[in-house]
């Protein structure tokens, strides 16, 4: 069971708890300050904004991406909101809209932004013997991989996915969905390039040809995402499984990806220097 109540009428009280899960002597040796809230981290915000910023214009510098690529990832993510009656935000919006909505700090807008919200999910896991038993629908675990990050090394999720798909017996070619940590919509292209769903570089011409959406090669967050079906912390990495298990089940309805077989799961938390501080990558097939 994941749960989280983040909504506050103190607005900065949930962005204060988030901060927490960032290494805070260094918080505190980059800013001098023991409030990044108000040194280094504008006041209406989530620290993790400024990270997920700053990783966005370094990857626009190597990769050639623009902000339109990050608006169409969201535009993406807001359609697939618009068809699940469980996101918090079920409007799509199109590229232009979140282009021109507020700015939170370059290259991000807020509609590219993971938003404050409640929420709830919750896993049943059985044993086969007990499948066989009562005929239950059910969807096999190939792997749970957990990592830490470590400081100037490689990723957690290029470290996680080579353990991840060796262990399912699987490649990345034959994932047939993702669900995504994109608490900023950036994260997409990260991601897919890190879990090896494409090359290094290849991100910005995944999102412009729509190999991540309905129809292409490797759909991703067709729950709407962390942006647009909301990102309740503590239950944010169950409901991802959830739309994996709906999806392989054929179960999706308007956002069903056909034939899907192996769905795969990225969840992060926390910043250690340079990294997330933990990462879960879980495979799940039919």
């Amino acid at each position: 069971i994941g749960a989280e109540k983040m909504s506050h009428q103190d607005k900065t009280a949930p962005f204060r708890a988030l901060i927490s899960a960032m290494d805070l002597e260094q918080i505190r040796e980059e800013t001098g300050t023991d409030d990044p809230l108000t040194e280094g981290t504008k006041p209406g915000r989530s620290g993790f904004m400024d990270i997920y910023a700053a990783k966005a214009r370094k990857y626009m510098a190597a990769s050639g991406a623009t902000v339109e690529d990050f608006a169409r990832v969201a535009a993406k993510d807001s359609r697939f909101a618009a068809m699940n009656p469980k996101a918090q935000f079920q409007q799509e919006r199109t590229i232009e809209e979140i282009l021109d909505s507020k700015k939170i700090i370059d290259p991000l807008t807020i509609a590219m932004c993971s938003p404050i919200g409640d929420g709830s999910a919750a896993l049943v896991f059985c044993s086969e013997e007990f499948v066989k038993r009562n005929s239950c629908d059910a969807v096999q675990v190939r792997t749970i991989t957990l990592l830490s990050g470590i400081p100037g090394g490689a990723s957690c999720n290029e470290r996680g996915a080579a353990i991840a798909y060796q262990a399912a017996g699987i490649g990345p070619e034959d994932v047939s969905i993702a669900e995504l940590h994109d608490a900023a919509s950036p994260a997409e292209m990260f991601y897919i390039e890190e879990l090896g769903l494409c090359g290094v570089g290849e991100g910005p011409q995944m999102i412009r040809t729509g190999q991540t959406d309905l129809g292409g090669r490797i759909p991703c967050n067709t729950s709407g995402g962390l942006v647009a079906k909301g990102h309740p912390v503590g239950a944010t990495g169950c409901a991802q499984i959830i739309e994996l298990v709906e999806q392989l089940r054929g179960r999706a309805g308007k956002r069903q990806v056909d034939g899907a077989r192996v769905g795969l799961a990225q969840n992060g938390g926390g910043w250690l220097v340079d990294d997330t501080a933990a990462t879960t990558l879980t495979i799940l097939a039919r």
